[in-house]
């Protein structure tokens, strides 16, 4: 009886560890706030990229509902970026390190962003420069080299700001080049088509 017993306990013992080393496999893993945002200020900028572009050559009727439909996803964006912003801090204002290193962990993330992408984040990586000695020394180094990336691409003319219709020949330089990627999986008319029912009519 004893035997069976510890027999019993060894088999539940191993079952314990088992599932410590093989958790459930439908389980959903935690995503990090600031992670959750990310991706959909990306998708929303670089609709309003391939939306703009060029968008002086449109007609009247077209250009209204480029410029309605820009209007509406920068604000959309303009709201995540706030929420974005609130989760690198908490309520007494000190920040919050783990948030800020899972952001940066996607935007640095190899081959899911464009250098331009980042010029969604502009005005928060300004921010995290502003405080950033409050920071560890490796994500200060970090958000210094990310905002670097993004000067450089002001200073070259190539800032469009997504919080404004964009009325710009974006056929040459960096800015051309990116949104000639987006064109592969982004076309103005889908854009327009999927959005219609909150566009003008004319």
């Amino acid at each position: 009886m004893r035997a069976a017993k510890l027999l019993l306990l060894a088999t539940a013992m191993l079952s314990i560890c088992a599932m410590a080393e093989n958790p459930d496999p439908f389980s959903t893993p935690t995503i990090p706030e600031p992670v959750q945002r990310v991706d959909a200020i990306v998708n929303n900028f670089r609709k309003i990229a391939v939306l703009s572009a060029e968008a002086n050559r449109l007609d009247d009727a077209a250009r209204e509902k480029v410029e309605a439909l820009t209007w509406t996803l920068a604000q959309e964006n303009r709201g995540r970026l706030a929420d974005l912003a609130e989760t690198f801090a908490d309520s007494d204002g000190r920040p919050l390190v783990s948030n800020i290193e899972a952001f940066l962990d996607r935007i640095e993330r190899p081959g899911l962003y464009q250098d331009c992408d980042r010029l969604a984040f502009t005005d928060i990586f300004e921010a995290l420069y502003a405080s950033r000695m409050q920071y560890p020394q490796d994500i200060r180094a970090r958000v210094e080299s990310e905002v670097l990336t993004i000067r450089r691409m002001k200073a070259d003319g190539q800032l469009h700001s997504h919080l404004r219709f964009i009325e710009a020949n974006t056929s040459g330089g960096e800015w051309g080049s990116y949104v000639a990627y987006l064109t592969q999986n982004y076309r103005r008319e889908q854009l327009l088509k999927e959005h219609s029912s909150i566009l003008p009519s004319r």
